[in-house]
């Protein structure tokens, strides 16, 4: 399997949604509890960290991998697991599928803070001079009790956060409950993510009005001092065929066009560069499952 990894690092490296560390776990536990991927992937050498590749037409090895970038790059012979891994994304792919199965989602952290309630996660699309992609995890807990701003750090530090293993069969009446009220969390949760969505409009208008302004003066200064250099051209072509008497209607004619042409690109790239301003986004639930926090995890 051939992986690019310059174009894996262009694409994802600015600003990861997901940390490396994060994927490996998930396809741990993947193999644990499901044996779609016994096709495609063996399980973690504890020794070297290296996981088996497999061919998934004849389940026989074809290369070992590692979801260590700086060991995959040192290392030739390494595949390099990551999102846009042809193994990682069946993978992905089949946990998306209805026919998947599984049960209400349910996690165990070690925190701080002891609490229960659910974890939205939202995928905004966010559409100005370009289009770029945040994730929003939202959590709302039952009865607040946990406030806002411990709340929020919790929400930041959930993608470097390390999840524990802890038997669920207990959990059965708490996953009840929460079926039973789920949208009054969900609509918390949506109030939530709105306000969150709105402030971060706001810090993008305020970076782009740093750049646009600028922009809109180059604009201005390159287009005037154009236009200013055509209409003198025009004048000195009208006062040779006022007083001097020579044909310069063909030549007025082409700089009266070229006037009129860079008056309206001005105004076409103001107006482009002034639209920018206007952020515009989309909003979409893309999972969400019952968390647990406490600390005796």
């Amino acid at each position: 399997m051939d992986f690019n990894y310059d174009e894996y690092y262009k694409v994802t490296l600015k600003e990861r949604a997901f940390s490396n560390r994060r994927i490996e776990k998930f396809i741990d536990d993947f193999i644990a509890s499901d044996n779609f991927a016994e096709n495609l992937i063996g399980r973690k050498n504890m020794r070297n960290s290296r996981y088996r590749v497999l061919d998934d037409e004849t389940g026989m090895l074809s290369k070992f991998g590692t979801f260590d970038s700086e060991k995959a790059l040192v290392d030739d012979s390494l595949e390099f697991l990551a999102f846009g891994h042809p193994v990682v994304d069946k993978i992905i792919k089949y946990c998306n599928e209805p026919e998947s199965g599984g049960e209400t989602g349910i996690i165990f952290m070690k925190g701080e803070h002891d609490f229960e309630g659910i974890l939205f996660n939202f995928l905004v699309k966010f559409t100005s001079m370009s289009v770029s992609h945040e994730l929003f995890p939202v959590i709302v807990c039952r009865g607040g009790s946990v406030a806002e701003f411990e709340l929020k750090m919790i929400e930041d530090a959930l993608m470097d956060q390390e999840f524990v293993r802890q038997n669920t069969d207990e959990f059965g009446h708490l996953i009840n409950s929460f079926k039973d009220d789920y949208h009054i969390f969900y609509q918390s949760a949506l109030s939530k993510v709105k306000a969150r969505i709105s402030d971060r409009e706001f810090d993008m208008n305020e970076n782009m009005d740093i750049h646009i302004d600028p922009e809109l003066e180059k604009i201005r200064e390159s287009y005037s001092k154009q236009i200013k250099e055509l209409e003198e051209k025009l004048e000195l072509q009208e006062c040779q065929m006022k007083w001097y008497g020579r044909d310069m209607k063909s030549a007025i004619t082409r700089t009266n066009n070229k006037i009129r042409k860079a008056k309206n690109e001005m105004e076409s790239l103001i107006s482009e560069y002034s639209d920018y301003s206007g952020i515009k986004h989309e909003l979409k639930l893309i999972s969400a499952g019952i968390i647990i926090s406490g600390n005796n995890m």
